[in-house]
């Protein structure tokens, strides 16, 4: 899984690598300019022919000089492949089971960097109460990394500099799980064992939704959603790796947006890019375990996102800045959390309001998912 990318950080007496995505950048760019330059003149050729010859004339718009050429998705797929990876994978047959069996796809590969991929449905055009229709709604670029793009090597090479009194960097010195020699000998194998460039296909936002569909016991609304999922992600997923793979890019990344897309993600053996944070997301999923068994995902997301999760100094645990702790033992302060089945059991919670008043209802909720001591 992915990790955010800051500006690099590095010795200026290394020796700096080929920066292999700007000159990509580049050479597409001055190939674009070549190619309008050449239009140009033979434009002007065109227009004294016809001049020469009585010909009729014609004039140009800027839209006609500058209309955008017509992209594969991520630069390696059509419209008619995506639609065989969707039938090769089983999602239109998925789909056609929850009764979309009209499905619209559509690909915009107009930004420069990011392309979406759109999967929809003729029949929710035509339901006016139903709010952002999308079934499938996948943001994704590829991209080319070299080794001091990644977050991990960026520190270490900073632990090894700032980690000492000479520097008396405070930030760096409450690093605690690793000292300047021991990030010295990781980054140096680093260097040795990893490639120099990676290309990578980055999600930057996948949503996949039943708009018709509704919120239950056994489909409990998480953060971030605003109908039920679609319960296919395995095989979206492996549609997704596979368009990597064919290609021949090095990976899939994404950065998960809430606690419980981070868990799913890494029940289908994912990792974190940053070793660190994947032993600090596993040290939270083993401290989590007896609450996600008695209270399930929902529940604990919506504890991680409402301010209920505390670590053993009985702070909000949020999920980064993870290299200034060295112990990572957190629990869930359930007596407070009373709102979360407004959430999570939303179903029932409005049932019970009417009859109770919604402060009962969640007295009610939680003391029926607290078990007895």
């Amino acid at each position: 899984m992915g990790e955010e990318i800051p500006p690099s950080i590095i010795d200026q007496n290394v020796t700096t690598k080929t920066n292999h995505y700007l000159t990509k950048f580049v050479e597409n760019l001055s190939n674009r300019v070549n190619s309008s330059i050449n239009s140009f003149q033979f434009i002007n050729t065109l227009q004294q022919l016809a001049h020469a010859y009585e010909l009729p004339s014609f004039v140009l718009t800027d839209d006609d000089l500058f209309a955008p050429s017509t992209q594969k998705f991520l630069g390696d797929y059509s419209l008619d492949e995506i639609h065989l990876y969707l039938d090769k994978y089983g999602i239109k047959k998925e789909l056609a089971k929850r009764g979309y069996k009209d499905i619209i796809i559509n690909l915009d590969t107009s930004d420069y960097f990011v392309h979406q991929l759109c999967v929809t449905d003729k029949s929710l055009y035509t339901n006016s109460l139903i709010n952002g229709r999308f079934l499938i709604n996948l943001f994704v670029r590829k991209k080319d990394f070299i080794l001091s793009d990644f977050k991990t090597y960026q520190i270490l090479r900073r632990i090894e500099t700032f980690h000492n009194e000479k520097f008396k960097d405070k930030q760096i010195q409450k690093i605690k799980y690793i000292d300047g020699f021991g990030a010295s000998e990781v980054y140096k194998f680093m260097e040795n064992h990893l490639n120099d460039r990676y290309l990578l296909s980055l999600i930057e936002w996948i949503c996949m939704q039943d708009p018709r569909g509704e919120f239950s016991k056994d489909k409990p609304q998480f953060p971030g959603q605003n109908y039920p999922g679609l319960r296919f992600g395995r095989k979206a997923g492996k549609m997704l790796i596979s368009l990597a793979v064919h290609k021949g890019w090095d990976g899939l990344s994404n950065v998960p947006e809430h606690f419980h897309n981070a868990y799913v993600y890494h029940m289908q053996h994912y990792t974190f890019l940053n070793p660190a944070f994947q032993a600090y997301f596993d040290c939270l999923c083993d401290s989590l375990a007896d609450d996600l068994r008695i209270h399930g995902l929902s529940a604990v997301s919506w504890a991680f996102c409402n301010g209920h999760v505390r670590n053993r100094d009985d702070e909000i645990e949020i999920l980064y800045n993870i290299f200034y702790k060295r112990g990572y033992q957190v629990s869930i302060d359930w007596e407070n959390a009373k709102e979360i089945w407004r959430y999570s059991l939303n179903h029932e919670f409005n049932e019970v309001a009417k009859h109770f008043g919604e402060d009962k209802a969640e007295d009610i909720l939680h003391n029926e998912m607290i078990p007895s001591m």
